[in-house]
């Protein structure tokens, strides 16, 4: 992306929403709810009951115009942008994959921007943190066995360091069914611990790393660490529901990136199967607490043993796939 000023970054995803949905065809998608045509600009009154009818349809979910006027208002003005707003006008406007990552990585420029404003204001001071470091980029690759269980996943991270100087990093992670971790490459593994963190799965665990970096990293400095971590999936971290008929458990699993306590950029979730999936679906979620799914698309093959979804920004909300699992009876009783 050009370089751009901080001003400019601040409106940014704002200008690219209103040039969207100036020109065809989303254009024809909302004309139709203009009741008191006032020029030839955007009128969000009609956007939002588009959107509204729309979202409606899409996620099961009652949405009324008076429920989102207010945010497309903010959008389209660029004051107040964020992935959850991203998710709901690509839902409702089915932008293309290019549009939609265009606007996707404006609005992760623009929290980046934001952030960098926030560290001059405070005149270089930073309050304490959690973290020490920036991620800026994710990939996560789940490996799941012929019955739908995980078995292991390998995470690369690509962090910047945000604070003065530290030899350590601590990347947190939820997940369910832990049995080691073991470092590619980056560093040296100094401990794994379970935090107390709340999760959004009630059966998983919030896992602390300790990682000891090759040297002292300097605020600023990009450095590279990978990891493996082995899990031991049982029956208890499946997720279960009904068949169709009512008549037996269906049990599912799922992979899901986000939320965050702060913006992640640069998401990218690999899905690597022995068998070909049963069901497979991708899905954003605004809660995974509530299992609240904004959206769910099949794919399409699912005769396929991989499959790859990416985000530039993840803050807000939750991507992932959810997938049939079919344990053994051994397993089940």
């Amino acid at each position: 992306m050009q370089n751009l000023t901080s001003e400019q970054a601040s409106v940014l995803p704002g200008t690219i929403i209103t040039s969207l949905l100036s020109r065809s065809p989303y254009r024809e998608k909302w004309g139709p709810f203009v009741q008191r045509r006032r020029g030839n600009g955007i009128n969000q009154r009609a956007v939002a009951t588009f959107m509204a009818y729309e979202l409606s349809d899409k996620t099961g979910k009652e949405h009324s115009p008076e429920q989102i006027k207010d945010r497309v208002a903010r959008a389209l003005k660029g004051d107040v942008f964020t992935d959850e707003t991203v998710d709901l006008f690509d839902i409702a406007f089915e932008f293309t994959h290019q549009e939609s990552e265009e606007l996707r990585r404006a609005v992760a420029f623009r929290y980046q921007s934001q952030h960098l404003q926030q560290e001059v204001r405070k005149g270089g001071f930073l309050p304490e943190r959690e973290e020490n470091h920036v991620s800026l980029g994710i990939t996560f690759v789940m490996h799941i066995d012929k019955c739908g269980f995980i078995t292991h996943f390998e995470v690369t991270e690509t962090v910047q360091i945000d604070v003065e100087e530290t030899r350590f990093i601590s990347p947190l992670f939820e997940s369910a069914g832990m049995n080691q971790t073991t470092m590619l490459f980056g560093g040296e593994l100094v401990e794994v611990n379970e935090s107390d963190g709340e999760t959004y799965n009630e059966n998983n665990s919030i896992w602390a790393l300790k990682i000891k970096l090759p040297r002292v990293f300097y605020k600023g400095e990009i450095h590279q660490v990978s990891y493996q971590c082995d899990l031991n999936e049982g029956l208890d971290d499946l997720l279960v529901t009904s068949t169709p008929d009512g008549t037996d458990k269906k049990y599912i699993n799922q992979a899901t990136l986000g939320p965050f306590v702060t913006p992640h950029y640069n998401l990218t979730l690999i899905l690597k199967f022995e068998e070909a999936p049963k069901n497979l679906t991708r899905n954003v979620w605004r809660s995974l607490k509530d299992h609240e799914k904004m959206v769910t698309r099949a794919m399409e093959d699912n005769s396929s043993l991989t499959f790859t979804a990416f985000y530039p920004l993840l803050f807000k909300t939750a991507f992932g796939f959810i997938w049939d699992a079919t344990p053994t009876p051994h397993e089940i009783s």
